[in-house]
């Protein structure tokens, strides 16, 4: 709805697409209270939510959270919010052990994967199996696929478009003590001008 907005917010549209959207889970989940349900539910739990899809993205996010945001801007932020200054463990903790830590989970819950089964007597088909990774990578691939999308579509040289990419939005806005230090700087300029 706010990426399209002109088209959207028309009367009457966001009804029908919501309409669309409801329809399209409802049928779309009608198979799970078929008899073969348990199946596909089962399916569904162990590709698309199990650890390798969550670990993966909390790599990701851990990581641009403590490189790409900044551990200090987020330092900065908290102490606006809460008048105090977290504890420097937070700081360790954002840049190098919640990434270390979680991509050792995936590396373990990758190499320990077993295929399912259900009711440890029924294995499932190979098929099945390929289906399930593949749900499993629709939403692992979103990550990496919006960054080379933004990457071959941004404008400059490769390296530029890598740094644009990897540094943060330059509309954020700005913390106290950002502000301090700008109101600081230029009252300087105008004492400055002013002599």
């Amino acid at each position: 709805m706010d990426l399209f907005p002109t088209v959207l917010r028309k009367t009457g549209r966001r009804e029908i697409f919501l309409l669309i959207f409801c329809l399209i889970c409802f049928f779309g989940q009608l198979v799970m209270v078929t008899e073969v349900g348990i199946y596909v539910f089962q399916l569904f739990d162990y590709y698309a939510c199990n650890g390798a899809c969550v670990l993966f993205l909390s790599v990701f996010e851990s990581l641009a959270m403590g490189w790409t945001f900044g551990a200090e801007r987020m330092f900065d932020i908290i102490e606006d919010m809460t008048k105090t200054r977290p504890n420097y463990i937070f700081l360790l903790c954002w840049k190098y052990l919640t990434p270390l830590v979680s991509l050792a989970s995936l590396v373990c819950s990758l190499v320990q994967y077993q295929p399912l089964t259900f009711n440890r007597w029924y294995v499932y088909p190979g098929w099945a199996y390929a289906l399930g990774w593949l749900l499993a990578l629709s939403s692992i691939l979103l990550v990496p696929g919006w960054a080379l999308g933004r990457l071959f579509t941004g404008k400059g040289n490769l390296r530029q478009r890598w740094r644009q990419l990897c540094s943060p939005d330059r509309n954020l806005p700005l913390t106290c003590k950002q502000r301090t230090e700008m109101q600081q700087m230029m009252r300087t300029t105008e004492m400055e001008d002013f002599i």
